[in-house]
Formats: C-alpha cells, structure tokens, sequence
C-alpha cells in the first residue's frame, strides 16, 4: 500500500495494450511515470497488419477455421492477394469482421474478391450498406433458406444491435444466432 512499510506479497500477471507511445506521453507529461515504469517490465511491441502482410495467409487460415462455420470457407488466390495487398487501418480486427462477412455472402464456401467489402465493394461512409438479397440463384429455394438468406442479408445492412434485429425479425436472439450460424 502506498505509504506503508509492510511487505504483501502477490501472484499476479498484468497484461496491458495500447495503440499509443506511452513514452512519449510520459516525456510530454500526459501519463504517470512512475505508472509508466510500473507496467513496463516485458514490453512487446507487435507491428500493424500492414507491416506484416506475409502474415495474413496463416492469420487468414486461423480466423477462418475460429469462425465455425457449417461449411468450411477458403480463401481463392485472388482473394488473398487483395487482403495482403490491402492496408487494414482497422488491424487484425477489421481482417477478422472482413472474414466473416465475406464467410456470410459465400454460398460455395469460396471466398472471392467479390465477397470482400474492399475499395469498391465498401459502403459509402454515413450510408446503410446497399446489398442486394442475395437470393442470386434460378432453382427454387425452399422456405427455411430464403429465411436465412434474408436474415444474412439484414445481419449485414441491420445498423442496430443483433437482439434488436431479432426483436424486429419477432424472433428470439438464439435463434437469430443459430440462423446465421447454420450457413
């Protein structure tokens, strides 16, 4: 305890991350320096996704296989090089969200370029995402994947909460959740 001259032991392992330059904060007077120094025992610095796009096939592999989807998705060689070549100025995070959505509108299990809301496929800022249903096929569908499909398509332009998409659905969010899980 601050102030005091009893020694307390404890087992413990902190663990913090931050996008800024702590050190510079410090110098500039805007973090603690002794707090600075406290929690800078083992530092790690990892670089940005873009710095390490050779890096992306494998994180690639591991977000797709996390993702548990029905089917298993791949990424096409075209797809990968798009993502390597791309910045990510949202990090590993907008990689994973990427992934997953491209996972939602594949229904081979392929992930293309056209799956993957990069440059031209991203949605203009302050806009709902303008994606057509992606019924997208001649065979006659049954009922139970029209509904998926619609509940994939509105999971995506839905700009609310997904239990606020399932109370508007009138569906429980466990079933919501299960829908865009089969698929």
């Amino acid at each position: 305890r601050v102030g005091s001259v009893e020694l307390r032991r404890s087992n413990f392992r902190l663990v913090c991350a931050t996008h800024r330059d702590l050190f510079k904060l410090v110098e500039k007077g805007q973090f603690r320096e002794d707090l600075y120094y406290r929690i800078n025992a083992f530092p790690i610095c990892l670089p940005t996704l873009r710095e390490r796009s050779e890096d992306i096939p494998l994180l690639a592999d591991c977000i797709l296989e996390r993702l548990g989807c029905a089917r298993r998705c791949r990424l096409s060689d075209e797809a990968l090089q798009a993502l390597q070549e791309y910045t990510f100025p949202g990090n590993v995070r907008e990689l994973h969200n990427m992934l997953e959505r491209a996972c939602l509108l594949s229904d081979s299990g392929q992930i293309d370029l056209v799956h993957l809301p990069l440059n031209g496929n991203r949605p203009a800022a302050g806009t709902s995402c303008s994606l057509p249903m992606p019924l997208g096929t001649d065979k006659i569908l049954s009922m139970e994947e029209v509904a998926t499909r619609y509940i994939r398509w509105l999971n995506l332009r839905f700009m609310g909460s997904r239990s606020d998409l399932a109370d508007r659905l009138g569906i429980s969010e466990r079933t919501l959740y299960r829908r865009l899980r089969e698929h």
